[in-house]
């Protein structure tokens, strides 16, 4: 009789944590306005403050990646996310948080119903900065 009633309890638990019919996240590519190849990926968070849940980073030379599966990247981390309005920042690290070793700032613009278009920068620290625009993808 137990289970029975604690069955309910835990199917009531589970929708609260699973995604209903909005998007919970939106994913992001940035790409190079410079033609040096470079851009982001990521998926964000539809919790404003909220870091990205992944990044992905390809600069001129190299590949960056929060994500475990990316072996060939070199890894990071998201030191800091600021979501402004008009303006979202990410500061992202080495493996050991130790220092910020990307930088992207974007400000953004949007229209009734029309995805948010975002223009900014990418900047790989001791690397070189590469101007970008982004779009979501839901």
């Amino acid at each position: 009789m137990f289970r029975f009633a604690l069955a309910p309890a835990l199917f009531a638990a589970a929708q609260m944590l699973m995604p209903g019919v909005a998007h919970a996240t939106a994913g992001m590519g940035c790409e190079a306005l410079d033609g040096s190849g470079a851009g982001v990926e990521m998926n964000l968070p539809r919790s404003p403050g909220t870091p990205p849940n992944w990044v992905r980073v390809f600069s001129a030379t190299r590949k960056f990646s929060s994500l475990s599966m990316d072996e060939d990247a070199i890894p990071i981390s998201t030191r800091q996310a600021f979501d402004g309005g008009d303006t979202f920042n990410i500061d992202l690290t080495d493996e050991d948080y130790a220092e910020a070793v990307i930088k992207i700032r974007l400000l953004r613009a949007e229209e009734g119903d029309e995805p948010p278009v975002y223009i900014g920068y990418l900047h790989v620290v001791g690397e070189g900065i590469y101007p970008i625009s982004c779009i979501e993808d839901e």
